[in-house]
């Protein structure tokens, strides 16, 4: 299941210019020194507290992170997924919802939402987020196969619609993997 990885904007295009950057910030507590915040070690807290199944401190550090860096649509693509991948759907649909308006280009979020949706058995939901994808990213497999997955539960979809998308991915991937003219053993 893709996840987040290269920045995929809406077009096919790739974005790495916050590669190796470290998110720093400077907090004041109230009658309290200033602090220096950094993202790494607050993502490494996070994930150690998700590996632990510490759900309270996990979702207490992810809003800690949220309220810190709430304008990074990065760090909410980070913290969104170590927040689905905990099952607190709900946390992580918030981050990727915000992610979507602060990088609307960015399909990252989007790619989230429809396989929340898929899990969540939202199904309408995800058959439009998929759709959208798909408009995007024609090729892409990993969005073609989630987009197929997510019908297998749908009532809203007719078993021949089901068999209908089925085949026509059967005949993407065999395209793609150079044609049926296989020579047959």
């Amino acid at each position: 299941m893709l996840r987040y990885g290269s920045l995929i904007r809406k077009g096919g295009q790739q974005n790495s210019s916050d590669r190796g950057r470290v998110k720093v910030r400077i907090l004041a507590e109230p009658d309290g020194p200033l602090r220096q915040v950094d993202w790494p070690g607050t993502l490494a807290e996070a994930q150690t507290l998700a590996a632990r199944g510490e759900s309270m401190a996990l979702l207490a550090t992810c809003q800690r992170a949220i309220d810190t860096w709430g304008d990074d649509p990065n760090i909410l693509l980070h913290l969104g997924s170590l927040l689905l991948q905990s099952g607190f759907l709900s946390a992580a649909r918030q981050c990727f919802r915000q992610g979507c308006i602060l990088a609307p280009s960015d399909l990252r979020p989007v790619v989230n939402l429809a396989n929340i949706a898929r899990e969540a058995r939202d199904h309408t939901e995800a058959r439009r987020l998929y759709g959208e994808l798909l408009r995007h990213l024609p090729d892409h497999p990993v969005i073609r196969r989630n987009a197929l997955i997510s019908l297998e539960y749908d009532p809203a979809v007719s078993d021949a619609t089901r068999m209908e998308q089925a085949t026509a991915w059967g005949d993407w991937a065999t395209a793609k993997a150079g044609g049926g003219n296989i020579p047959q053993p």
